[in-house]
């Protein structure tokens, strides 16, 4: 019965996430989407396009962690106020969560 509810539950969101890719081929990809990795195919559902990720560095590192100092600079972000493009791929997104106090984050087509 547990692993029944498990499946289900997984059909659910995984048709969620599908619906959300549609619709951002469909609105040109304006917001941010977070998803988990497992679900890495609604990276490939958006079209296959290349997109990329433009990142402001808006607020000083100063008074946080070290890994969130460490995060900017792994970047590619030297100075403030400084704007970057990369990669639009989950490793990228986990790092820009991990800053997203520090940075602004714009999706690119």
């Amino acid at each position: 019965m547990v692993s029944a509810v498990i499946v289900v539950v997984e059909a659910v969101v995984i048709a969620a996430a599908r619906a959300s890719a549609k619709s951002l081929r469909e609105r040109g990809a304006g917001t941010l989407l977070f998803l988990p990795p497992s679900l890495g195919f609604v990276e490939d559902a958006l079209g296959g396009t290349e997109m990329k990720l433009r990142v402001k560095w808006v607020k000083s590192a100063i008074g946080y962690a070290q890994d969130q100092k460490d995060t900017i600079r792994a970047l590619g972000l030297r100075k403030l106020q400084r704007t970057i493009e990369v990669e639009d791929n989950s490793a990228m997104r986990g790092m820009l969560r991990k800053v997203s106090h520090l940075v602004q984050v714009e999706e690119i087509v």
